[in-house]
């Protein structure tokens, strides 16, 4: 279920980057082309990993995958730099 809450959030943040349009130009679609692309990332995949995590908590031998975690830890980090930037442009 975090993981949806995830996908929300990152929907919610694109949609608050495309108010800066007219201000900064086509440019800054990139923001929120990159944070829907992430929150379909995360939507698709989601039962896999709740599948997976599944298996592990009944007790088989399936390391637990840290690429996902860290993937949306970059994805946030490039974001919050694109938001900084941003301001200091302003």
């Amino acid at each position: 279920m975090a993981w949806a809450r995830t996908a929300l959030a990152c929907c919610i943040v694109s949609a608050f980057m495309l108010r800066w349009l007219s201000f900064y130009g086509a440019a800054v679609l990139i923001v929120p082309a990159v944070t829907l692309l992430a929150a379909v990332v995360i939507s698709v995949t989601q039962q896999r990993r709740i599948r997976d995590d599944v298996e592990a908590i009944k007790g088989r031998e399936e390391p637990i995958e840290a690429g996902p975690s860290l993937a949306l830890v970059g994805v946030c980090w490039a974001l919050g730099a694109c938001g900084l930037v941003l301001v200091i442009l302003a």
